[in-house]
């Protein structure tokens, strides 16, 4: 197993692996350089955690329409943040979205591998939520709001 397939672990259960691919996409959309929206949405397939759909120039609510109804998925969104002051930033967000009604197995494996998938993505802005309705831009600007 090589370093970029390592296993993440919680609470010392290896629980999934991360495609190296995954790993790559992260890293180019840590350092792109367009000035639009992007974003990808990841899920666990199997034992691994891999690329689900890649969006260039996309809205906060049609990556919402884009999530399934009944199964979890992580996003990177790279977000154009106007502040107040005229300044314009490209904050890189996690998100997690973990549906109600999903099965129980996918739920608690979601979870286990949340924590260390951020850290091996190095997001420093993570935000949560259950329901796709409350992805908007209203609420991620709330949510970005605490990092000035």
């Amino acid at each position: 197993m090589s370093a970029n397939d390592a296993p993440l672990t919680g609470m010392e259960l290896e629980m999934c692996t991360v495609d190296p691919k995954l790993l790559e996409i992260s890293k180019k959309f840590r350092f792109r350089r367009e000035k639009t929206t992007a974003a990808v949405t990841i899920k666990i397939q199997g034992e691994t955690i891999v690329v689900d759909e890649e969006f260039d120039d996309i809205t906060v609510e049609e990556l919402a329409e884009e999530l399934p109804d009944h199964s979890p998925r992580y996003m990177l969104y790279s977000y154009v943040l106007k502040h107040s002051d005229g300044r314009i930033s490209y904050p890189l967000c996690f998100l997690s979205y973990s549906p109600e009604g999903c099965q129980l197995k996918n739920t608690v494996k979601f979870a286990g591998c949340r924590n260390a998938l951020v850290k091996a993505l190095g997001c420093g802005k993570v935000f949560s939520f259950r329901d796709k309705e409350t992805l908007t831009e209203d609420w991620l600007k709330s949510q970005l709001s605490f990092f000035k």
